[in-house]
């Protein structure tokens, strides 16, 4: 996904939900900028880095470095790292079954 859908202000964005929604959930593999040069948008890659961080502090350098890399290597992704923000699924998981 990209940064800027992950680090957006604007709170109405259905995308900004979106992407918060799938880094909190560990769905998301991959934030990158939306860049075609190598000298624009690289403050946007660090404000989506910065977001995820606050959203999921142990998956944000796995989705922004340790990931990419592994794809731009051929190689298998690492193993996704788990944490507080509720692991795949975390709370609605929980509530989806209670709700069964």
């Amino acid at each position: 996904m990209t940064a800027e859908s992950v680090a957006s202000s604007n709170r109405a964005s259905k995308s900004r939900r979106l992407a918060r929604l799938l880094v909190r959930r560990g769905l998301a593999h991959v934030i990158a900028s939306d860049t075609h040069s190598a000298d624009r948008h690289r403050a946007s890659l660090s404000a989506g880095r910065l977001a995820a961080a606050r959203l999921a502090p142990e998956r944000a350098e796995w989705l922004v470095v340790d990931s990419p890399a592994a794809i731009l290597a051929g190689e298998q992704l690492p193993e996704m790292p788990q944490g507080e923000s509720g692991g795949r699924w975390g709370p609605a998981r929980r509530r989806w079954q209670a709700a069964r």
